[in-house]
This record gives structure tokens, C-alpha cells and sequence, in this order.
């Protein structure tokens, strides 16, 4: 007698427990499944391997079936928020603001099964810190490794986390709702935390020096116990050239022993990845521009971005400097502006093999 379909289902959720897609375990599911989603799982595990664009059957099916596939949770998830991957629900980004409000009961909704495939979870405000601890204590709690908040007491929640244990390496504060509120500055409830991702504040310079004073006492002072952190600020903001000159005079602020990695980097294309192998001064520079899907080649506008992320960092001291660019511009002139600019900062020029992709993940209201 072969693998059940229940089995297989078990299977693929413990390995997403642990981290693991399982493959094979899927495509064994979507032969015995042999209904919509066996047909959506194939589907999407073909794009998996092949590349491309999701076909028209393949969005399609998820339009209709996804509140099937996503269980309970769909009473509160939006179909945006909704996000697939290899078949199976992978991501949670966007909740339904009247949904959530108006749920009188949670139970259903947080121990629904089809959480444990869930890798990221997109918290919110709407949410709130309450219903995330129960969403977290179910099947979620396995799965999840990515969580993102906007509000001081679910940032709080999650630092004192005393529910199941979470296997969670990277944590990612998106906003500063309760402006007032003061902030978790170490995070014993997760030991397994790795990464901090924090979006600066760019409304006033006083929120962006705050926020950056925030990190600086807390998660880069010298208790800090997290060996990678991500700092970014709005491009469009009206302050963004104060914000900026204020993220740069971070890698030389940084106390905590732990850091390794530190990355700053603006919402849309461009990133600084400071590097060092022990708690001395930074060795490695990587200065990474990350095209839009559409772009086939580089503006001129953005290598001049490049350069007034470039100019102030203090080059002296790094023994390797890189900058990144994964496309080459048809026009010369920007070309040129380029290769003058990685001269200036000393720098090698790489091209890794990074023209934009298709995602792999498709939600229903894409």
C-alpha cells in the first residue's frame, strides 16, 4: 500500500518544521492528491524548477481555491496576503482589517493546520500584540522564521516570548506606530534570532535619530547579541538626505561584540553591506545595486544615487571593496559615470548573473 495523501501532508509539514521544502514529498503529494491542488502543486513546482511566469491555469486555480488551501486563516488573511510557494501557503504579508476586528473567536483561526507551511508572517497594527501571541502558539510557531511587526507591543511580545518555542532567525520592525512607546532593546524570548531588519523613520530627523539612538543603546550597543543587522529609510521621503547622512554614521557607532554583518540600505535599489570576522573595525565593503524586475538596464539616476551612498563611507579601512551591479546600461555615458566611480572608490566591479527573475511565490489577488 502506498503513501496516503494524509501522510504526505504530515510529511511536508514536518519538514517545513524544519526548515525544508521537501520537494520530492510534494511532488508524490500532487500525483496521489489528483484534484485542484495536486493539479496547482504540480504547477507550481515545474515554475520551481524551469523559471518563468505563473500560466493562466496556474492563477486560476489559486483564485479559487485558495481560501480551501489557506483553512480557517482565510477568515482573516487577505487574498493579497496570501502568499504560495511549491504549492502550498508560505507566506502571510496582508490581514483583512474588518475581519480581524470583527472575529469574536480565534481558536478555529489560529489552530487551523494549514499554518505550518507558513515560513514569514507580516504582522501589523490590525492585528495586535494579543491575537499575534495566539497566532504564534499554534501550528505557526513550528514553521515560522521570519516575523514582521509595526508596533512597540508586539515588538515587546515577541522579546519576552514565553509561549512554544519559536524558531525565528530573523525579526523585522517595519514602522513606528506608537511613537512614544520605548522599544525592546535585547530579545532573550528568541534565542535562535539572528537578523534585525529595521525601516528608519524618515518623517522628521528627529524620528530617524530616535530610531537610530534606539538601536545604537540596544541591538548594536554593547550588549547586543545579534550577529547581523538591516537598517533602511524611505526613499521618497521628504527627509531622506538627512536620514541619510544619519544611517552613515552608523558602522563607526556600532559597540556590540556580536555584530558581523551590517547592511543599510535605501527601500528600492541600493544596499552597503559592511563585513568583519571578529569585533574589530569593518573589513569588507559591498556596495549592491538591485535592478526592479523591469529594469533591462541602468538609469543614470541611479548610479548617482550609488555614488551619495558611496562617497561618505570611510574606504581607508577596508581591505576589500566591491561594488555590485548586476546589469550593463545600453547607454555609454552612464557606462562610463559607473566604471569612473568604481575607480574613485577603488573598488572592484562585479556582474554577477542577477537580471531580474519572476518571483516564485504567487498570491490570488496578484
Amino acid at each position: 500500500m502506498g503513501t496516503t495523501h494524509a501522510q504526505l501532508l504530515d510529511e511536508i509539514r514536518e519538514a517545513a518544521a524544519r526548515g525544508d521544502l521537501a520537494i520530492e514529498a510534494r511532488r508524490a503529494y500532487a500525483a496521489v492528491a489528483g484534484d485542484p491542488h495536486g493539479r496547482f502543486v504540480a504547477l507550481q513546482l515545474d515554475r520551481l524548477e524551469r523559471g518563468g511566469w505563473p500560466s493562466e491555469e496556474e492563477k486560476s486555480l489559486l483564485r479559487a481555491h485558495w481560501r480551501t488551501w489557506v483553512g480557517a486563516a482565510s477568515t482573516i488573511v487577505s487574498p493579497l496576503g496570501a502568499v504560495f510557494l511549491a504549492g502550498f501557503f508560505h507566506e502571510c504579508t496582508f490581514f483583512e482589517a474588518e475581519a480581524v476586528e470583527a472575529l469574536r473567536d480565534s481558536a478555529e483561526v489560529v489552530a487551523a493546520p494549514e499554518w505550518a507551511t507558513v515560513r514569514t508572517l507580516r504582522s501589523s497594527y490590525v492585528v495586535g500584540a494579543p491575537l499575534l501571541r495566539e497566532i504564534l502558539s499554534g501550528p505557526l510557531h513550528r514553521s515560522v522564521r521570519v516575523v514582521s511587526v509595526d508596533t512597540a507591543s508586539s515588538l515587546a511580545a515577541l522579546a519576552e516570548w514565553r509561549g512554544p518555542a519559536l524558531r525565528l532567525d530573523t525579526l523585522v520592525f517595519s514602522d513606528w506606530r506608537d511613537a512614544d512607546a520605548p522599544l525592546a532593546t535585547s530579545f532573550p524570548g528568541l534565542p535562535g534570532l539572528r537578523r534585525l531588519r529595521v525601516a528608519l523613520q524618515a518623517d522628521s530627523p528627529i524620528d530617524t535619530r530616535r530610531t537610530i539612538d534606539w538601536l545604537l543603546d540596544g541591538p548594536a550597543g554593547a550588549r547586543g547579541e545579534l550577529p547581523e543587522l538591516e537598517l533602511d529609510v524611505g526613499i521618497g521621503d521628504r527627509y531622506f538626505g538627512r536620514a541619510l547622512a544619519a544611517l552613515l554614521t552608523v558602522p563607526d557607532r556600532v559597540r556590540s561584540p556580536a555584530l558581523r554583518t551590517l547592511e543599510l540600505y535605501d527601500c528600492w535599489s541600493l544596499r552597503v553591506q559592511f563585513e568583519r570576522d571578529d569585533e574589530g573595525p569593518w573589513t569588507r565593503l559591498r556596495i549592491r545595486w538591485l535592478p526592479a524586475w523591469h529594469q533591462r538596464h541602468l538609469p543614470v539616476e541611479d548610479v548617482r544615487r550609488l555614488a551619495s551612498f558611496a562617497r561618505p563611507l570611510p574606504r581607508a579601512s577596508f581591505a576589500d571593496v566591491v561594488v555590485e551591479v548586476p546589469i550593463v546600461s545600453t547607454a555609454a555615458e552612464v557606462e562610463a559615470e559607473l566604471l569612473a566611480l568604481v575607480r574613485e572608490l577603488g573598488a572592484r566591479l562585479e556582474r554577477p548573473p542577477g537580471a531580474p527573475y519572476p518571483a516564485r511565490e504567487l498570491s490570488p489577488g496578484a
